[in-house]
């Protein structure tokens, strides 16, 4: 059965993975974002199949109804790669992800075409860059996925945001949804190995991971959409975006009763400091 489900995913990955570049080639001369929706749409059904075949139901409560609007920046705490498969069920959006992920073989490949947004964290002057690309999208209706701790966990607790990326809703003035991702059983029982789900310290393949993950004959996963953060009174400034980060900090540590580390593995200090220290205001060419 675990071959069969292997071979299911694998078959719907190269089919997204062909169908995507057709989008692409298609589409490469329509209007601006034209192919980046018709992309998340794609994706949003890959991620559908990719669920059914993997055997994880979801299961959507909270507002839902927050789901219906568009140009969302959906944060949510991170464990596994697992985690952006369950929200990609939710709706169509673009991910922000670290740019490692382009060396996976083959993987790299299928979230490259797709058109998500890379984010090389090593390269602090390119945040400017990054932050554009995801207020742009924002500001054209298109949602962005976004983990603001920067780095998987084992779910015993919450990293400390990075505010950056927190100034793209700001600049925009959209609707920041958090939303937490509950692992709830497996096979029927809440008692399952965590490490067969979670992958967070790299020290097993992507590919070894989903093998071992798909040994589980179901997993049953409750997503919860929680009240909606307005961008409000605050300015897409160094402080605008610390404190909605902050806050949206708080929220999440809350929903998911974990507590805030703030000794990252991505810095060796307190990474509530702003990556971006200078990042100029864009927002007049966006609003």
């Amino acid at each position: 059965m675990r071959t069969l489900k292997f071979m299911l995913i694998f078959l719907c990955l190269v089919t997204y993975l062909i169908l995507g570049y057709i989008t692409r080639l298609v589409l490469v001369f329509a209007k601006p974002h034209t192919a980046t929706k018709a992309l998340n749409y794609l994706t949003y059904y890959l991620m559908h199949f990719f669920t059914f075949f993997g055997g994880v139901k979801v299961r959507i409560s909270g507002q839902k109804d927050a789901l219906k609007e568009k140009g969302l920046f959906v944060i949510s705490s991170h464990v596994s790669y697992l985690d952006a498969v369950i929200l990609g069920t939710l709706l169509p959006g673009s991910f922000s992800t670290k740019s490692e992920a382009k060396k996976i073989p083959f993987f790299g490949q299928v979230v490259s075409v797709g058109n998500s947004i890379f984010i090389d964290r090593k390269r602090k002057s390119d945040i400017l860059h990054y932050v554009t690309i995801m207020a742009d999208r924002l500001k054209n209706g298109i949602n962005v996925f976004n983990f603001p701790e920067g780095h998987a966990t084992d779910g015993t607790q919450l990293l400390s945001f990075f505010p950056s990326f927190f100034n793209a809703p700001l600049m925009t003035r959209s609707v920041i949804l958090p939303v937490t991702i509950d692992y709830q059983k497996a096979n029927g029982s809440a008692d399952y190995d965590r490490d067969k789900i979670y992958w967070y310290d790299g020290k097993i393949s992507l590919l070894r991971h989903l093998w071992n993950f798909l040994k589980f004959k179901n997993v049953d996963v409750t997503v919860t959409i929680h009240e909606k953060i307005m961008p409000g009174e605050h300015k897409a400034d160094a402080r605008g975006r610390k404190r909605v980060s902050d806050l949206c900090m708080k929220r999440l540590s809350e929903y998911t009763n974990l507590p805030i580390n703030f000794i990252h593995p991505l810095t060796d200090r307190n990474p509530s400091f702003d990556l971006a220290p200078g990042l100029k205001q864009k927002e007049s060419s966006l609003n």
